[in-house]
């Protein structure tokens, strides 16, 4: 272990925290140590430096190792604990371990305590970094959520059955269907009944394949994951129905500007957009 750890012993006799230092340093530990004895003095140390890691005899006169283990829990301190002590009662060390000490050492046999502080820090790292991740997903998802809930698009969740997973709130605004009436409908529902003959069967609606996809995309079984539908809202006040046919919109829920005459469809040139072009042979 590189660092020098910073060691916070709780033992009022001098003499056996000695017998502790010395036990680490033939370990190799590189570390300085600070010794109290007294609530007053555990609170003053704790304020003056949080240490690596605490290590405390159960009992003594006017402390002990229960009421430090609950001041840190009061303080929301997320320091690894480990019980160094004569007392050979396993009501102890289960009492000490349920307030939330990682291990319980005997003074008789120290020769286990220098793996048990490295897995304490180990533990309490891998814990931390748990936790860091779980708060760095829960804002990108708050983060993706407020998107989702905010923009235009049509923005859905669809398993590989073509039944929607999620929808976003502007499905609502643009086609008229309330997201929670979506849930577990099949995507094919919301397309026009002449314009189902061309489209995928169940069972077969995938990314579209210009898509990059990684190579482990399918589960084990060979069944693919379901995928996200983004579709972008263009002004459906210039477009005509077989753009609106090809978005998946139903023509029933068409604004009226594009539920013209379908025969003789304008046309949007991608070059100019807004731009609206006769139908070839025009």
């Amino acid at each position: 272990m590189k660092k020098e750890l910073d060691i916070l012993i709780i033992e009022d006799v001098a003499h056996d925290a000695e017998f502790i230092e010395a036990e680490l340093r033939e370990a190799g530990l590189r570390f300085r140590t600070r010794r109290i004895c007294t609530r007053e003095s555990f609170l003053a140390a704790l304020n003056d430096a949080h240490p690596d890691i605490i290590l405390s005899d159960f009992t003594l006169p006017t402390f002990n190792a229960l009421e430090a283990l609950q001041l840190l829990r009061k303080l929301s301190l997320d320091i690894p604990f480990i019980l160094v002590t004569g007392t050979r009662s396993e009501e102890v060390a289960v009492e000490c371990i349920r307030e939330g000490a990682d291990d319980y050492i005997l003074k008789v046999s120290l020769k286990r305590l220098p793996t048990s502080i490295k897995n304490a820090l180990q533990k309490k790292t891998m814990e931390r970094a748990s936790l860091d991740a779980e708060a760095a997903l829960r804002r990108s998802e708050e983060q993706y959520r407020l998107i989702a809930e905010n923009t235009r698009d049509l923005i859905s969740l669809v398993d590989i059955d073509g039944c929607f997973l999620y929808a976003s709130p502007s499905h609502r605004t643009s086609l008229g269907y309330p997201p929670e009436e979506l849930s577990g409908t099949q995507l094919i529902d919301l397309v026009h009944p002449e314009d189902r003959a061309a489209s995928p069967a169940p069972g077969t609606i995938a990314p579209p394949p210009r898509e990059p996809h990684r190579r482990d995309s399918h589960p084990p079984s060979g069944r693919q994951l379901p995928y996200f539908r983004i579709d972008r809202q263009l002004d459906l006040r210039r477009a005509e129905s077989a753009s609106t046919r090809r978005h998946h919109f139903p023509r029933h829920h068409a604004p009226e500007g594009i539920r013209g005459n379908p025969a003789a469809p304008a046309h949007v040139d991608p070059r100019s957009p807004g731009s609206r072009t006769p139908p070839r042979g025009a």
